[in-house]
């Protein structure tokens, strides 16, 4: 039997989780699309080329659809924390997409609430299924290189303005600088002991760029800089005892 999706929100983002999903090897069917209006979400569902989907003009009548299984969310930052929480307490499980919540506040509230409706809850950080990301944890797990030492990451892109929108909760660091933070936590698999950063704002208070070390004790340290006004060459180097790894 199929897993029946229902999505929230119809922006572009949605549109390409939709496409990846007819790709997906396992058996997963859109049932559902809901927007701010009707038009809206008929429109998406022409677009992406759907058949058998209903639209909604809201979120809350799609989450009151018995046919739906799981919600992907696809809205801006700071509407994740309400519609994930309506979600769960809706009785679906719960894809959203990255950052789960603005501040550590929301992301407690969403987990509680999905531990207290037990229903499977997932951030849709599409990097941590990178085929490269499971080569450099095997290749750590190895030590053919010896211990990890040093991770080096670089990642530069260009934002449009309405990526910058620190009242809506969306900055640089949430949709960039959140991908050379994680690797670093994933390649050394544990928590940072102490965090430095040093970094610019914009005349709207949105962060544009920074450069951000972590350290992990024995002699372990993440230097990270990510940069929205810039291109840069965008590369991960990971130095151990005995070598490196760069990935571009």
């Amino acid at each position: 039997m199929a897993l029946r999706w229902g999505i929230i929100g119809c922006g572009a983002i949605s549109h390409d989780f939709v496409r990846s999903l007819g790709v997906a090897k396992e058996n997963h069917k859109v049932v559902a699309a809901g927007a701010s209006a009707l038009q809206r979400a008929e429109e998406f569902v022409r677009k992406v080329g759907l058949s058998d989907v209903k639209a909604f003009g809201s979120y809350e009548e799609l989450l009151t659809d018995n046919n739906v299984d799981v919600v992907y969310i696809g809205l801006l930052n700071d509407a994740h924390v309400t519609w994930t929480v309506k979600a769960l307490k809706a009785g679906k499980h719960v894809l959203c997409e990255k950052p789960l919540g603005v501040n550590l506040k929301e992301v407690k509230l969403i987990v509680e609430t999905a531990r207290a409706e037990k229903k499977f809850l997932m951030e849709g950080y599409w990097s941590r299924f990178f085929p490269v990301w499971l080569d450099i944890k095997n290749k750590i797990a190895d030590r053919d290189l010896g211990a990890l030492r040093l991770v080096h990451i670089n990642l530069g892109i260009l934002l449009p303005e309405n990526r910058r929108d620190v009242s809506k909760g969306s900055t640089p660091l949430y949709d960039i600088g959140v991908y050379p933070v994680s690797l670093a936590l994933y390649a050394f698999g544990k928590k940072a002991t102490k965090v430095d950063a040093i970094g610019a704002k914009d005349e709207h208070n949105t962060d544009i760029w920074a450069n951000i070390t972590l350290q992990f004790g024995d002699d372990q340290r993440a230097l990270l800089y990510y940069d929205a006004n810039n291109r840069t060459v965008n590369n991960a180097i990971l130095n151990f005892e005995n070598g490196s790894i760069q990935v571009s």
